[in-house]
């Protein structure tokens, strides 16, 4: 055998291996992806990603109890190979023995395994009883300002809107007493991966490393640590994630994996015209199909071909990784219907396999019920494919109640959506929401009213789903098209005033932040608004008056939509049931107005007075 010697590097969430001969360069291995894996209760196979150069002709062999190797298939060009790796439930925590056999000889490649958390401490899901908070990494507070100026790396840039602004992971948690005394129980975070470091991806979306966390954010043992300090609130953490692109800048868009990992090449491929109906059609055309799912996102963002049974493998372990070494209890799924729904059923049998608990939460942004519902799960579309998906943005209620907040819309519109509830199967799973980091704010839709604000945080907390609220809107930020509507937490990043305090609050952002509280405290409170069933009793004009009940709990909760205070007119017959001679009782839980308890015979009408944008909620008895 030749002389040869070999050097090791550890670099992020990879490893650096260099191969040296005494006849130069021979098999260089730069990145094991995944870079280590959970030990397991039954036997488990997984395939490693080795990068590299000169990899033809390799084998790989395991000196680990516990270890078995398998399969390994190598690109034409050397730089990739494929290995399959068997765990079983004789291995333990701690370094693998895996050796790299190559024309050259025997080359250690490091690698390891993990104690996975307890079942019990995460992996927990959501349900109706959540309120979920979604926060910009790099837009909400900065707490380590080590990181703002990588070595190599543009510094931040708070006065270029589309620039990195310094918040990191360290923030989020510094900021985390503040998050669960508003009344949140879960964070979804924007991505954690890494992006380009030059570029204006502050945001996530355009990953350059799906095993690494962003610099800029903090590293993998921070993520973890903020997962941690979430778990001991009794707190829950979503992880964002981007199965349908990368971002441009990616090692594999110009050396991808197999010749089928991308759809398309930079220099030709679709343009993604996010037509989601066509989707739904059996008679769409094959070409209207693959504008959809093949095209690039925004013409930029290089499209992963989820029809790629390699991709797919590594983008279902990648998930199954990071939910393990940090310990999610959820998963918010970017771009769902732009990745063929082959994909999506293995992902989701994979997942739910593992994490029977786990919630995956997918965006179809569309506002058509139809249309959404198709992607869910519980029944097979045209296409002979059941998704298997139980939770989504409910975008047609997100329309809906912005228009009704800022007078554009009847509350018709809102009761006419959910009587259509049973598209869904579980309507109560549907993420509701008034606002999130790809539309103007909610503070804008309605016209800088704080009072419009308040009564869209009303019926995001009084009707069925799981609420979702995004940073800033709980004290009214302002902000347009993106990136305005993107703009610094204040107070986040070390200036003034401190809108995480109330000294650092103006009076309406003060008032509309005790109300959000409010809110939070009685949706809490009252398991009827989180899991009742909605019943309508008054529909007119832009007065909605519904009943929440559970069996055990009755809430009338009444709305109203106009600029002027009005008495919206009840019958209590349909407050009490309808029985003839059986009385009910309406006693106020949450009302601006003060009214003692009241007893009614079924043949009256309760007027029930309502301020200008308002709203109130009373028990029934």
């Amino acid at each position: 055998m030749k002389r040869s010697k070999w050097l090791f590097y550890t670099v992020g969430a990879g490893w650096w291996l260099v191969w040296l001969t005494a006849a130069g360069l021979a098999q260089v291995v730069t990145k094991v992806e995944p870079p280590d894996w959970p030990t397991v209760i039954r036997p488990t196979t997984i395939e490693l990603l080795l990068t590299g150069e000169n990899l033809t002709g390799v084998h790989l062999a395991s000196n680990t109890p516990g270890i078995t190797t398998g399969r390994v298939e190598v690109t034409s060009n050397g730089r990739y190979a494929f290995c399959e790796v068997t765990i079983t439930p004789e291995a333990r925590p701690g370094p693998v023995q895996l050796n790299l056999l190559t024309p050259n000889g025997v080359r250690p490649l490091p690698w390891a395994l993990f104690a996975p958390l307890p079942r019990t401490a995460a992996f927990r899901g959501l349900t109706p009883d959540d309120v979920v908070y979604l926060l910009m990494i790099d837009r909400f507070a900065n707490g380590d300002r080590s990181n703002d100026a990588p070595p190599g790396m543009p510094p931040a840039n708070r006065a270029n809107p589309r620039a990195y602004h310094g918040g990191d992971l360290r923030g989020v948690i510094e900021k985390l007493d503040y998050l669960q005394a508003l009344g949140v129980t879960a964070i979804w975070m924007t991505p954690v991966y890494d992006n380009a470091d030059a570029s204006e991806d502050y945001h996530g979306y355009g990953a350059t490393d799906f095993y690494a966390v962003e610099s800029r954010f903090g590293t993998l043992e921070q993520y973890q640590t903020l997962a941690q300090e979430v778990r001991r609130r009794g707190m829950k953490l979503l992880q964002d994630v981007i199965p349908n692109h990368t971002g441009p800048l990616h090692p594999w868009v110009r050396r991808p994996p197999t010749p089928t990992w991308f759809n398309g090449t930079p220099e030709q491929h679709l343009v993604c015209n996010f037509d989601i109906p066509a989707l739904t059609r059996p008679d769409a055309t094959p070409h209207e199909r693959a504008l959809v799912l093949e095209g690039w996102f925004a013409g930029i963002l290089p499209d992963l071909n989820g029809a790629d049974e390699k991709y797919k493998r590594y983008a279902i372990q990648n998930s199954l990784w990071w939910t393990e070494k940090v310990g999610l209890d959820g998963m918010r799924l970017d771009t769902y219907p732009y990745v063929v729904r082959t994909f999506w059923r293995d992902w989701q049998r994979a997942m739910d396999d593992a994490f029977p608990n786990f919630t995956a939460v997918g965006e179809i942004w569309h506002g058509d019920p139809n249309i959404i519902a198709f992607f869910r799960g519980g029944r097979t579309g045209w296409d002979g494919i059941d998704t298997g998906l139980r939770s989504q943005f409910d975008f047609p209620l997100f329309y809906a109640i912005r228009d009704f907040a800022a007078g554009n819309a009847p509350a018709s519109r809102l009761a006419g959506l959910l009587q259509q509830d049973a598209l869904y199967g579980n309507a109560h799973m549907n993420v509701t929401f008034i606002g999130n980091h790809d539309v103007p704010r909610i503070m804008r839709a309605c016209g800088g009213d704080w009072r419009r604000v308040k009564l869209a945080l009303a019926l995001l907390m009084t009707l069925r789903g799981i609420p979702q609220l995004y940073a800033g809107d709980e004290i009214g930020m302002d902000g347009g098209e993106d990136p305005d509507n993107r703009r610094d937490f204040p107070g986040g990043f070390g200036d003034t005033p401190n809108a995480f305090t109330p000294a650092g609050r103006a009076p309406d952002q003060q008032r509309l932040w005790e109300e959000t509280q409010q809110l939070l405290a009685l949706r809490r409170r009252h398991r009827a608004l989180r899991h009742g069933r909605h019943r309508d009793l008054v529909v007119e004009g832009r007065q909605w008056a519904f009943v929440r009940e559970d069996g055990k709990e009755k809430l009338l909760v009444v709305v109203n939509g106009n600029g002027n205070r009005v008495e919206v007119p009840i019958p209590a017959a349909s407050i009490c049931d309808g029985a003839p001679n059986r009385p009910c009782t309406v006693n106020p839980v949450h009302s601006s107005f003060p009214v003692n308890d009241r007893k009614m015979q079924a043949r009256e009408t309760l007027r029930v007075p309502v301020e200008a944008f308002g709203y109130r909620v009373f028990r029934v008895r």
